[in-house]
């Protein structure tokens, strides 16, 4: 299930920063980093995210994709 996740309502993007963000991206595997919503984290102001359940872990961790561009 997708939930829609704003970087105006929690600009740290599930309580890590953008730095966080880029080291987990860089240390994700390929399939899983094509999750991570890339665009959002360098342009937070204009796109959209879903944050996606994990399939295999318990707890919800903030990955997300980048939905579309605002206009």
């Amino acid at each position: 299930m997708k939930k829609k996740f704003s970087f105006e309502d929690d600009p740290s993007f599930g309580g890590h920063s953008a730095e966080w963000w880029e080291e987990w991206r860089r240390n994700a595997n390929a399939q899983t980093a094509t999750n991570v919503c890339d665009g959002c984290l360098n342009r937070a102001e204009d796109c959209s995210c879903s944050v996606l359940e994990p399939q295999e872990q318990s707890e919800i961790i903030a990955i997300g994709r980048c939905d579309e561009k605002l206009k």
